[in-house]
């Protein structure tokens, strides 16, 4: 995903964002040129999955990890038809299965976002400076190679992210 402001292409400036199983880490560049690490939180894969987990525990359903998984994986939108998520029912220990929505996981994971977010404002505003960045939105090992990097994202004045 890539979210880029109408403002940003006057600064040169850009965060990218790379929301990995342990955390989310976030690199600045400017003019095509690696900054380096600007800023993480623990927030992550790892802690989506865990949320949705609980999530569901709270609604008296037990999961597991990979199911949580692919329900963060193939997250559905507000609004759309819930789908039947299986798993072992707490209060009876038999197996069952609970209708799941997208707003349902969007309860779950709200706070891992705005942990996010809030470590994605912290970084713009250390480089505000030049106007507001573009935002590159990552995962995996996306982050920049190089020494102050080791994924593999691209990132050069050349080629500037587009929606």
């Amino acid at each position: 995903a890539l979210a880029r402001s109408s403002a940003a292409g006057r600064s040169g400036a850009v965060l990218g964002v790379d929301v990995g199983a342990l955390g989310t880490r976030i690199y600045s560049w400017r003019d095509g040129e690696c900054l380096g690490p600007t800023g993480s939180t623990p927030a992550g894969g790892g802690a989506m999955v865990s949320a949705v987990v609980e999530a569901l525990r709270r609604r008296d359903l037990a999961i597991g990890e990979e199911s949580a998984k692919r329900l963060v994986a193939g997250m559905r939108d507000a609004g759309a038809p819930p789908v039947p998520q299986r798993g072992r029912v707490l209060s009876t220990g038999l197996p069952g299965s609970l209708p799941v929505d997208g707003d349902d996981l969007n309860r779950a994971l709200e706070p891992i976002f705005a942990e996010i977010v809030q470590a994605l404002r912290e970084a713009a505003s250390r480089m505000s400076a030049g106007g507001i960045p573009s935002v590159l939105l990552a995962g995996g090992a996306a982050g920049p190679r190089g020494p102050r990097g080791r994924g593999a994202l691209d990132l050069s004045a050349r080629r500037r992210p587009r929606l």
